[in-house]
């Protein structure tokens, strides 16, 4: 099995299965609720750069 086929089928479950973890950490402990409402707005942004470029502007 080649490198980029065992990229291929395990990208997708690893990504899964850490988004599931991290929202299970902050879902359950109270302390990092303010983190992810600080955190928020960054994000949104930082998505919205990613599909709509001139957005990065506003980041930068």
């Amino acid at each position: 099995m080649g490198i980029i086929s065992f990229v291929k089928k395990w990208t997708l479950p690893c990504a899964m299965l850490f988004g599931a973890t991290i929202y299970t950490v902050f879902t359950l402990v109270k302390p990092l609720e303010p983190l992810g409402e600080a955190v928020a707005p960054l994000y949104t942004k930082c998505i919205a750069g990613g599909y709509f470029p001139d957005a990065l502007c506003d980041i930068l």
